[in-house]
Parts: structure tokens; sequence; C-alpha cells
């Protein structure tokens, strides 16, 4: 390769030290000659002989085009920083052939992984407050590409390089997104949905299956459909889950949560069969530990992806990149604890993960995300007149009735709250149906129990549509913490 590469917009850009070498590239450092500045250059070398290799090249080519053409932005219009995206195309790299890209040049250096993060806690593992912030940067960053009209297709630990100093992420591998529903990539064994071993095409669904993965990785380790069924499937069959038909055989014809809360044959909770490998059984132990230490609502999300909406036609409810992102929001608002040691807890922890000391007595501070001010959470509900509101009768404590109402106007919604916290807001009235819709922004899940006997779980950021007679359970922990009836609607228009 030359020293000097020319991009399709007339830049001159020097090389010098290889960085990296991924699957399907290397990565190399350059410096524009025109503005002085280093960038990261990942070229891709041809082999005439390989026609797949020529395909995908072709397909990655199509790719970087469309997206130096229409680049993504936040919302707004502001740049995502956390999106390290192409800048420029090298479409002929004289001398050796093949292309390649110019992007921005990141440090990584201090940066982890998922990988690290286990491996080396004291210096890599995320505490409670970074690993929301920075979950909530990878959601946005895949609402982004998702209403764009594309979708990422290969989620895996190396694309994403986790920040943990300055609580932020960086997404580099970009040059896998593709429009929704065009055939390119696979993905990564393990991260990729059920349904993809056998369309082999993701989509906006999948990768939100393959973004949970990530999540669930980062916070508890393991996989998600990794349990002891699947283990002695492969033991008993002699199969390696690192290729293709095993990893299908395993994770899509028997796709089973391992906290699978119906069917527990797939479980990984206090695992004692001796043909299960040790090994297996020491990490599910401190992975099992892990998952009993997350708030119920990020459980309840897993719980909605890999339980719920694992298969079939259910897939198409996996929760949204915004469901994630107003969870996290709520566990930070909510707000964690933090320890002597310096790191953030979730605030249902005794003990801290990082030093092991008792943080029970510490008091619970609220840690609103990009850096804002710790918001007070009482609630001033101010007089309207036009407004759409539900009474409910308490069934629990002292019980009574209270009143959740929606203000007209922008106004922020005044809402069923319990110690402060908001709980359920109220959005609109059918009045041919008779119907309240309410949306979950508690932080936690509730069981909405119809006049009819159906019953529904509401995770939290979801709506749903009550009845008068309607019974809510909100569940913290998994125990009843407030019980309520819808006995009365006020539903005022203008």
């Amino acid at each position: 390769m030359g020293s000097i590469i020319v991009s399709d917009t007339s830049k001159h850009y020097e090389l010098f030290e290889r960085l990296g070498k991924g699957g399907v590239g290397a990565v190399f450092r350059a410096v524009c000659k025109e503005d002085g500045k280093t960038y990261a250059f990942k070229y891709f070398k041809p082999d005439p002989n390989d026609v797949q290799l020529m395909l995908v090249h072709n397909n990655i080519k199509k790719n970087i085009a469309n997206l130096i053409k229409t680049p993504l932005k936040a919302v707004g219009g502001k740049e995502l920083t956390s999106f390290i995206g192409p800048k420029d195309m090298i479409s002929n790299v004289p001398g050796k052939g093949g292309f390649g890209y110019i992007m921005e040049f990141k440090d990584t250096s201090h940066c982890g992984s998922i990988f690290k993060s286990w491996k080396k806690p004291e210096q890599y593992k995320p505490d409670a407050r970074a690993t929301m912030e920075i979950c909530i940067k990878i959601a946005e960053i895949f609402d982004r590409i998702h209403a764009s009209g594309r979708c990422y297709k290969d989620v895996n630990e190396g694309n994403i390089y986790l920040d943990s100093q300055n609580n932020n992420v960086y997404i580099i591998d970009s040059d896998n997104i593709a429009p929704d529903g065009v055939k390119t990539i696979f993905g990564t064994l393990k991260y990729v949905a059920p349904e993809v071993y056998t369309t082999e095409t993701p989509n906006t669904v999948s990768d939100r299956f393959s973004m949970a993965t990530f999540f669930y990785r980062l916070m508890v380790g393991g996989y998600p459909l990794e349990g002891k069924k699947t283990v002695k499937y492969l033991m008993d069959n002699q199969l390696d889950d690192n290729d293709f038909i095993s990893a299908k055989a395993a994770y899509a014809d028997r796709a089973l949560f391992a906290f699978d809360e119906r069917d527990k044959s797939n479980t990984i909770r206090n695992v004692t069969e001796k043909y299960i490998p040790d090994d297996h059984k020491s990490s599910w132990k401190i992975q099992t530990v892990y998952w009993d230490l997350l708030p119920q609502s990020i459980r309840d999300m897993f719980l909605s992806v890999f339980s719920d909406h694992l298969l079939g036609e259910a897939r198409d409810r996996r929760p949204s990149e915004k469901q994630w992102i107003r969870v996290f929001d709520s566990v930070l608002e909510k707000g964690l604890v933090k320890c002597k040691c310096g790191k953030y807890n979730y605030s249902g922890n005794k003990e801290c993960i990082f030093c092991g000391k008792s943080i029970a007595s510490l008091k619970v501070t609220p840690c609103p995300r990009n850096g804002a001010a710790a918001t007070d959470f009482s609630v001033t509900v101010p007089v309207k007149q036009k407004c759409n509101s539900v009474k409910f009768k308490l069934l629990t404590g002292k019980g009574g009735e209270i009143v959740a109402s929606q203000l007209d106007g922008n106004d922020a919604c005044p809402s069923l709250f319990s110690r402060g916290q908001i709980i359920l807001s109220v959005i609109d009235y059918n009045k041919t149906e008779k119907m309240m819709k309410c949306k979950n922004v508690s932080g936690f899940r509730f069981t909405l129990s119809h006049p009819n006997g159906k019953i529904i779980n509401v995770v939290n950021g979801a709506s749903v549509f009550l009845m008068k007679g309607s019974q809510l359970d909100l569940l913290i922990d998994g125990k009843t913490a407030l019980k309520m009836s819808a006995i009365d609607f006020v539903a005022e228009t203008d």
C-alpha cells in the first residue's frame, strides 16, 4: 500500500501504522494533508479468487456511500458523537486495489470491552451510573439508525468500545449498516435473534434482540439463551456453538431464556447436575448474582425481549430503543447509591459490587443523565378546567381515593404518584370504547386485570387502555407494592 492515498473528494491522506485488523478489513492511522488532522482509514483488501468476498465488499461499498451521502444525525440534527461514521471514500487504492473509507480517529487505548469488563472489573467494569448512561447512548444510536430506515445488522463486542472513565461509548464499525430488509451480512453468532438463523437477513426487530443481548452481556454476563438445556444438548451431540449449524440448533430451534419464569428447563440458577461442567456452574452463579442485583424494571425488559417476545409474531413487539431509554432514565432519576469507594450501585443493592462493603445505610441520590441537576420528585398539579382524569380506589394501605389527570397544552402531565414519584400518566380518553389510555412511567411493572378477566403485564414505558373496574397491581422486586381499581373517568375535551 502506498504512503499517500487520494479520496473521492480529492483529499490526500498519508498512511502510517496499522491500528487494528478485523474480519474483513484493516485499520490504519492517516493524516490529511489538507487540514493536518489525524483520521483512521479502514482498508478492504481484494481477493479476485474469492467470489463471496467480492460480494461482501460490494455491499459494504454501497453501505458506506449511503452513510456518507445521508449521515446519521441525532434528534434536532446534532452530531452523534458516540457514533464514528464514514467521512470520505477511497474507491480504489492505487497499487494494491481494493477500497476503503476515512473516519474520525478515536483513541480507544483506555477503553474497555465487555470481555475486559468481566476480566478486569477493577479497571474496565462500568458502575451502575456509567452502565445506564452508556446503554442510553447505545439505544439512542440504534434509534437513529432505525429512524433512518436502516439497521445495524451485526451487533457484537468488537464494534463497541466502552469508556467507563467518561461514561461514554464509541460505536466504530459502521460498514455493516444497510437499509432494513436488504440481505447483506448475517451477524455474530449468539448475538443474532433466533429468526435470523432461518432468514439470514437481520432487520430492525432482530437488531433489538441483538442490542438487548449486548445490554445483558454488559450487566449480567453470559448469553441470554445459554443454559443447562442448551449446554446439555451441545454436549450430548458433541457440537460447538461457534459454528452456524450448532448455534442454530441451540439458540434458534431450542431458544429459551436462562431466566424464563414459565419454563425453567434452561435455567442457570442453582444448577447442580453433574453433567454440567464446573466452569459453567461457576460462571452461572456469578451471572445469577448480577441478575438478582438488577432493578426489576430492567429485568422486566429482558424478560420482554427474551421470553415474552422471543419467537413468532410476538417478536415484532420487542421493546423499542425509546422504551429502553425510558427505563434507563428512570433508574438514573430514581437515584443510585454511591458507595464510599466512589462507585455507584443500584439503590436496592445491599453491598457494593466493587468493594464489597455494606451500602444499605447510604443515602439514595438521584442521578439525572447529561449532568443535569438532581430533581425534586414532588409534583405540583396546576388547576385546569379541561382535563382527562381517572379516579382510583386504593386497595392497599389505608385505602381512599386518588386522581390521575392529564393537563391541556404542553404542561408536564400531573399523574398518579406514590411518595412523590410519578408512576402512571393519563394520555387520552376513547369516547367510543369508554376507555382511558394510560402510560406506565413507574420504572416498574404493572399487572392489569380487566373486568372481563383478561390480565396484561404492563412493562415500564408501555401504554394500555383501562376500563372502569380495571385493577392495577404495581410490582416492585416481584412483590405487590400498590393495588388500585379504576372507579370513574372524567373525560372533558375541547
